[in-house]
């Protein structure tokens, strides 16, 4: 399910790592994001949309 590889991410990336960054905002706002689009993701998880993408690409 997704809310458990998120929970990996989260527990196996450092704070620091753009990939904590996008999960903890994810998680944070599940209900949301599933209606967002990876401009709207990118800008409100204060990253880049080819990061999303490539963010997505590995998920």
């Amino acid at each position: 399910m997704i809310t458990n590889k998120i929970n990996t991410i989260l527990n196996n990336s450092q704070q620091d790592d753009i990939d904590y960054t996008i999960c903890n905002y994810i998680k944070m706002n599940l209900k949301e994001v599933a209606f967002m689009s990876i401009e709207e993701l990118a800008r409100k998880s204060y990253v880049s949309k080819a990061k999303i993408s490539k963010f997505i690409k590995k998920f």
